[in-house]
């Protein structure tokens, strides 16, 4: 199993079989990608999420950062057992192809940044396939 998840075989023959022929907004047949309604995190980020939450400081102030930080290091190896699982069950989502839409690149890098949301018809047939 390769550490990129966009590298291993299984990925790839998933998304061979889920690719549609156009994305499903604009029906452009270029660069397609497939769209996940959730992100996958990598560990060091779900780690930081994790830290967020248990410190509970919605400030970005400079003493909020430097006591998130504080809190990471001292409870990295906790966080880290907790993050593992998530991370493992994450990855199986993804590679369940569940939940994804045929995007062009564009379109794809649109909605991942919020400067276009999904039709609702796509939307909601999220969760359903």
């Amino acid at each position: 199993m390769s550490k990129n998840l966009y590298q291993d075989k299984e990925w790839k023959e998933m998304r061979k079989r889920r690719l549609k022929g156009a994305c499903e907004i604009c029906q452009s047949t270029d660069r397609l990608s497939l769209h996940h309604r959730k992100r996958c995190y990598k560990l060091r980020t779900m780690i930081a999420h994790l830290a967020h939450e248990a410190v509970g400081s919605p400030s970005f102030s400079i003493e909020a950062v430097l006591s998130l930080q504080a809190y990471v290091r001292a409870h990295y190896q906790e966080l880290k057992e907790v993050a593992l699982p998530l991370l493992e069950a994450q990855r199986e989502y993804y590679m369940s192809g569940l939940d994804t839409v045929t995007l062009c690149i564009s379109c794809h890098y649109k909605v991942e940044h919020g400067m276009m949301q999904l039709p609702p018809e796509l939307d909601a047939h999220l969760g359903d396939t």
